[in-house]
């Protein structure tokens, strides 16, 4: 059962549930399972649950803020303002031994392309409050720009110096004063200044980026309000922020001015701490600032109370939807909260020391299924059901997403998860350290069906709750003797169901958790199977319990075969092909067994054609005509006037003899082909299947040219894996270039369709027929005197001889006698093939000439 957080393959790996729990939503209780439930790092848990009734994918993370090896910051999209950037690309930037990001989730609203004024100059800013290390980035607007249905009074979610956090209505007041200018107010931070405004910027905005003063004014040609920069009328104050002070929101902060620029505005930030802008009644007031004149910045969100706290770091969304346990009016009023939506909130508890970071998809999950999304009141139930009073909800659609160890863990409503332009990651700071002194089963429940075999996933921490390794070796296991059997790392459930403890130790560190061992039905994972006579295989034997897959000891499965002539089975439950033909055989293990068919084929050569060219049929697109295919593999027709797409279709279903290496077509064509399509299966596969192969050199199959494709068996799958084959094609498409100068007849010639083999000289072919009929004999073999005779009891049709590289050297149509002589004497010496083909079957043999 051995698995990664963050790639799980199939559904019947994932679906690891605890006993369901009941979630109220709406007045309906649904069954919630949790699927995963790990400590990613000091305080901070990461939770996958499923809701199926309804159905929700959704992902937590907890985190405990009294713990002191943790930390949460603000993350702003490449650091500065009117940029964004995916979540895998700040973790990169942002990680260092010191300081850890360990999960993370998207922020803010921002503005877009479609979005005017905003769009002329700030695309990419977010809209709402965001605030880094305590130091501003853009302001929660309460003059010229109002945002959401909040009257300018916006939620918030931030986190004080001292780690306690605070959801709530939040107020913005900016204000910069000293004795000769008194109190004045800053109304934008890091965007656009309008007339009697005042505009601070520092390093979010850019170093070497012009202050944006504007003008708004309406332009009925498309029917919009519009910014246009205005020159020379502002006055710009450049500032140093004083030894003893730092950006902290909430905290006055002491500047020193060193330049004051009159009729300006769209001057640079440069190597300075600040600039504020003042325009109107504001340029006149801070003109009356020199150099050498110190003057106070206070920044602050205070709360409907009226309390002001310190701010360290701070986001945005469109509103607080829960306040002390209770729904807020947004959850009705604000059309984005009421619709059916992914979703992204923040939540505290009521002591303000634990984090609750919540994303729920709308999407189709490719290993959990579909989720429908939710409005923000059933988001708010499942919150509160995990302890959050105060809940704040994000932007979300395409931008909700959870980042966890790197890589976006939610399955987003577009393909890729898009780049963002804030949000909160959540880090560890404590010290590096790989003493294990905590060990955690990855499994959330631990299950077993009888008599299976597992080797469970441990996770081993240190000291201050970090990860050493979510996958530790060399532990043993340990239980009670009418459990199971415990071989160093790996479980074999005993025959009763039953429950008890299992205990993984680790030196000297244990952890133990109860194990539930249950019947269920095995079944066998191949069936039917196919095998040469060269590769081994360890039988698999599975059972399922809760849609997870659970694995048997070949070992400990008692085998059965019916013509052990044919495959036989060892102690090891270890399945080798013996010789051509089918049998079946039998795995039993206390009161369940199950059984299948196999097939051993042996290549009879390096290379085999599982296909002539006869019994193919045509197909062609608009544009096409006269298709045609002779005997010998030219495909000849018509290019006429095709406008989007052209293409000649090949029908046939040809299926692949053995457990091919390599699989082979080789064509010429006289006209440039852009692509071929292959319609290429595994033996699991019945649908269409549509492989597109295009030059490794060049935009074109070039006309002329002879080219040897190999036919991609990985898109199938693992080529190692026996349920794969038979693999087998269904048609072949060559996609013509579309050009008018191809106008005309063209042919395209196949050479080869070939299955290659690397086991055929070590499979000692022996063919097993259960015809009798079709059984030919080879005499002299081997061939001493160039000749040799061919008898069969069915009519020989024709007689083959092919050499070690699979190409035809002699050939003797023969036309239904039991009887024939090849004369053989132009080969050299050495190892061929020789192919006998009667009505009633083919047969192939080795053959030595001397």
């Amino acid at each position: 059962m051995r698995k990664s957080l963050l790639s799980l393959v199939g559904v019947v790996m994932a679906c690891v549930t605890i006993s369901a729990e009941t979630i109220n939503l709406q007045g309906t209780d649904y069954e919630a399972n949790i699927l995963l439930n790990r400590d990613l790092g000091p305080g901070v848990n990461y939770k996958r649950i499923r809701i199926p009734d309804f159905p929700l994918n959704v992902n937590m993370i907890t985190m405990d803020l009294t713990n002191p090896y943790n930390r949460i910051e603000t993350t702003q999209g490449g650091e500065q303002l009117c940029k964004t950037e995916r979540l895998a690309d700040a973790y990169t930037r942002q990680y260092t031994d010191e300081k850890r990001p360990l999960a993370g989730a998207n922020g803010n609203f921002w503005c877009v392309s479609t979005q005017y004024p905003w769009a002329d100059f700030i695309t990419g800013s977010t809209f709402n409050g965001n605030v880094r290390n305590g130091e501003i980035i853009t302001e929660t607007n309460c003059s010229s720009d109002k945002w959401g249905n909040n009257n300018g009074v916006p939620g918030c979610v931030a986190i004080t110096p001292s780690k306690e956090m605070v959801i709530d209505f939040l107020s913005f007041q900016g204000t910069v004063s000293n004795d000769e200018i008194g109190t004045l107010t800053i109304n934008q931070t890091n965007k656009v200044v309008r007339d009697n405004e005042i505009g601070l910027y520092n390093s979010f905005f850019g170093r070497e980026k012009s202050f944006f003063p504007v003008n708004q004014y309406y332009d009925s040609s498309d029917s919009k309000n519009h910014f246009e920069l205005v020159e020379g009328v502002s006055t710009e104050v450049y500032l140093t922020i004083n030894e003893g002070h730092r950006w902290m929101v909430g905290r006055p902060m002491e500047c020193t001015v060193k330049e004051v620029k009159t009729d300006a505005g769209r001057g640079m930030l440069g190597d300075y701490d600040v600039c504020l802008v003042g325009r109107g009644t504001n340029k006149d007031a801070l003109a009356k600032l020199e150099a050498g004149d110190v003057v106070t910045i206070g920044l602050q969100w205070s709360t409907p109370d009226g309390t002001v706290p310190e701010i360290e770091q701070l986001i945005g969304g469109n509103g607080v939807v829960m306040v002390d346990g209770e729904l807020t009016s947004l959850n009705d009023i604000d059309s984005y909260n009421s619709k059916t939506y992914s979703r992204c909130a923040y939540g505290t508890t009521a002591d303000r020391k634990t984090m609750i970071n919540v994303v729920i998809d709308m999407s189709i999950d490719p290993v959990y299924g579909k989720s429908n999304g939710c409005d923000t009141k059933v988001m708010c139930d499942i919150m509160k059901y995990f302890g959050c009073t105060n809940i704040i909800n994000m932007d979300a659609g395409g931008s909700a997403q959870m980042m966890v160890n790197g890589e976006v863990i939610n399955r987003t409503t577009e393909g890729t998860p898009r780049a963002v332009a804030n949000g909160w990651f959540f880090y560890s700071i404590a010290p590096q350290d790989d003493v294990i002194t905590r060990l955690e089963f990855d499994d959330v429940t631990l299950k077993a069906p009888v008599y299976s075999s597992f080797t469970p996933q441990i996770i081993a921490y240190n000291q201050y709750g970090d990860i050493v390794t979510d996958d530790l070796q060399g532990f043993t296991l340990s239980c009670a003797e009418e459990l199971g059997t415990p071989n160093g790392s790996t479980f074999v459930a005993g025959g009763t169901a039953m429950t008890g403890d299992l205990t993984a130790t680790y030196n000297g560190v244990s952890v133990t958790k109860s194990i539930t061992i249950q019947n269920a039905e095995l079944s066998l994972r191949i069936k039917p199977l196919l095998i040469d006579a060269v590769k081994e295989y360890p039988v698999e034997v599975v059972a399922t319990i809760d849609e997870t897959l659970y694995t048997y000891d070949p070992a400990n499965i008692a085998w059965t075969v019916d013509n052990t002539e044919i495959v036989t089975i060892d102690d090891e439950g270890v399945l080798r092909g013996q010789k051509e033909g089918s049998t079946s055989y039998t795995g039993a293990v206390g009161d369940f067994s199950d059984a299948t068919t196999v097939t051993v084929e042996i290549a009879s050569a390096p290379k085999l054609y599982p296909s002539d060219f006869t019994g193919w049929t045509c197909g062609k697109s608009t544009g096409i005509s006269n298709v045609a295919m002779a005997e010998d593999g030219t495909v000849s027709f018509t290019y006429g006037s095709p406008r989007n797409n052209a293409y000649v279709k090949l029908s046939k279903d040809v299926t692949y003899y053995s457990i091919p290496d390599k699989l082979w077509l080789e064509f010429t064509s006289s006209v440039n082909l852009s692509s071929v399509s292959v319609d290429f299966r595994a033996a699991t596969n019945t649908r269409a299947n549509k492989i597109d192969i295009t030059p490794t050199e060049g935009d074109l199959f070039a006309a002329g040219e002879t080219y040897k494709l190999e036919l991609p068996m990985s898109e199938l799958g693992d080529p190692t894996d026996l349920i794969l084959y038979p693999m087998s094609i269904h048609y072949i498409q060559f996609n013509v270039e579309v050009n008018a100068e191809n106008k005309g007849d063209h042919t395209i010639k196949i050479s080869e369709i070939s299955a290659e083999y690397s086991n055929y000289d070590e499979a000692g072919v022996e063919t097993v027929t259960t015809d009798v009929d079709a059984k030919a004999s080879i005499y002299p073999n081997p061939v001493v005197d160039g000749m040799f005779t061919v008898t069969a009891i069915a009519g020989i049709e024709a007689v083959s001889v092919y050499n070690m590289a699979g190409v035809e050297v002699a050939n003797v149509n023969v036309g239904g006698n039991v009887a024939v002589t090849v004369n053989v004497m132009h080969l050299q010496p050495g190892m061929y093939f020789a192919k006998v083909v009667t009505v009633n079957g083919d047969e192939t043999s080795k053959l030595i000439i001397r």
